[in-house]
């Protein structure tokens, strides 16, 4: 779209050529004050009028297009505020600190926000839901302590108290709550928006926090500065905002394999070591404590409470993450033993359990049956309807027969249309029974008007038979009853009464 790389084009032109004029061009303060604030109105205009581009793209997912309605509308919040700001300071030469445009700029903070979160990423399980809030929990206490210890602490001893101390820490404290929300959206791992979005809103709000922490130590210890270097890092900072607009339009119908395998592993590692980076942050306090001439009892205080968090939270996380591995290895093992297609145990799974119980078998004398179980005119079941169809007629019978045995029998599918099933301490006249039930319970039963039957061959254990003989044995068994089967079959065909 022309619109948007023409915007582009003069966001970054106009950054580029203020950033010129400044560095190499010598005027008076008070003009580059208000050209600064003249460049901070339109780049955030830009941002704006781009996301609200973005917006009504219709073929762009529907979670995304909300999350920049706010997004726009926290850049119109901005627009608004750099406005009246310029009006206070440059027009009406009054000191626009505090003012209404402290309002806008703070309401900027939970628009930008809703809209981060808004934006599209795939569900979470439990166990990776809370360990994402502890890791989250770890970030905020770690940026909480370095604001304390170097910018709120010190603004409440030295600070002239009012309503420009609360608004002016406001920034910070929003920039943190904003960030910390951008790292909930990235560790959640989206699916949909594109990944350099996300890396040009974490560099806006980065560049943003930057100057509202230099903003806020200046404005409440009186101390003259320049608005139009401030507004050097906000104007980069809006940006970086447009080139996210941008990058999330252009890339929003593209797939590149290698870029999301690489954006899934810049995430793993992320996960890895963001809340241990964040942790960090307490001993390397620690040494700017004993390096310090100048400490506060109240810096201290808050320093070890915050640590004693850290402490709490990264113990907290530990345990989830052992949990979440404990599961992980329970899944991995379900995965092993199962039949990926009916559900129930696999071939691995029943040699393994076999061969132990002809062992339990032969040490304590005990005795135990298996049922071979293979299902009539597959084939043509097959032939006739197509594999898929097949497919579910298996997973019907497995199910079915699964309602037959106990729980402590095993059943698993032992290759093709054969399932086998160890029934446990269970002679071969009980065998028996079991078997003639579940050819019964299963004869009642259809599939899309398939009739569904089985034919089964019996073996029970004997101290001299290994698992190969037992397997022989209950296999020749089923080879009889499929001929009996088909005799019968043909039988009922020639005579049909």
């Amino acid at each position: 779209m022309k619109i948007k790389k023409a915007l582009l084009f003069i966001a970054s032109f106009l950054t580029i050529g203020y950033s010129i004029w400044s560095i190499f061009f010598h005027a008076s303060l008070e003009l580059k004050d208000q050209l600064s604030s003249i460049a901070i109105i339109a780049m955030n205009a830009t941002v704006m009028i781009i996301g609200a581009i973005l917006v009504y793209q219709k073929q762009i997912d529907l979670l995304i297009r909300r999350g920049w309605i706010f997004i726009s509308l926290a850049a119109l919040s901005n627009t608004i505020a750099e406005c009246i700001w310029y009006y206070d300071n440059s027009i009406l030469g009054v000191n626009p600190f505090p003012s209404l445009a402290d309002f806008f700029y703070l309401l900027f903070y939970p628009l930008t926000l809703v809209g981060v979160l808004l934006l599209p990423y795939k569900p979470l399980k439990r166990l990776e839901f809370i360990t994402y809030l502890f890791d989250l929990s770890i970030v905020m206490i770690a940026f909480l302590m370095v604001f304390w210890y170097f910018i709120l602490a010190p603004l409440h001893l030295l600070s002239k108290g009012g309503i420009e101390g609360f608004i002016a820490i406001a920034y910070p404290v929003g920039d943190l709550l904003l960030f910390t929300g951008v790292i909930a959206l990235i560790q959640r791992n989206s699916e949909k928006t594109s990944q350099w979005t996300m890396i040009f809103i974490c560099l806006s709000i980065i560049l943003m926090a930057l100057p509202d922490a230099v903003f806020a130590y200046y404005e409440i210890n009186d101390i003259p500065y320049s608005i139009s270097r401030l507004n050097f890092y906000w104007l980069v900072s809006a940006l970086f905002m447009v080139f996210a607009a941008y990058k999330q339009m252009d890339e929003v119908q593209k797939v590149n394999p290698s870029l999301s395998l690489f954006s899934n592993r810049s995430q793993r590692m992320l996960r890895i070591a963001l809340p241990y980076s964040a942790a960090a942050t307490g001993p390397i306090l620690l040494v700017e404590v004993i390096n310090s001439s100048f400490l506060t009892g109240l810096q201290l205080q808050g320093l070890l409470l915050g640590i004693i968090f850290l402490v709490v939270l990264i113990l907290g996380r530990q345990h989830m993450v052992l949990m979440d591995n404990i599961q992980l290895i329970e899944e991995t093992r379900n995965l092993a033993i199962t039949d990926s297609l009916t559900g129930v145990h696999n071939r691995h799974y029943f040699n393994e359990v076999f061969q132990q119980e002809i062992e339990r078998a032969r040490r304590y004398q005990q005795t135990f049956s298996i049922l071979l179980l293979d299902v009539d005119n597959f084939k043509s079941i097959n032939d006739t309807y197509g594999h898929l169809q097949g497919d579910k007629v298996l997973t019907m019978i497995a199910g079915l027969i699964s309602e037959q045995v106990r729980k402590t029998d095993i059943l698993a599918r032992y290759g093709g249309d054969e399932f086998v099933i160890i029934l446990l301490e269970t002679d071969l006249d009980d065998a028996k029974k079991v078997a003639q039930k579940i050819e019964a319970y299963i004869r009642v039963h259809s599939y899309a008007d398939i009739p569904l039957s089985i034919s089964i061959g019996i073996a029970s254990y004997k101290p001299a038979y290994s698992a190969e003989q037992l397997l022989e044995e209950a296999d020749r068994h089923l080879y009889k009853n499929k001929i009996e089967t088909t005799i019968l079959n043909k039988s009922a065909n020639i005579n049909p009464s």
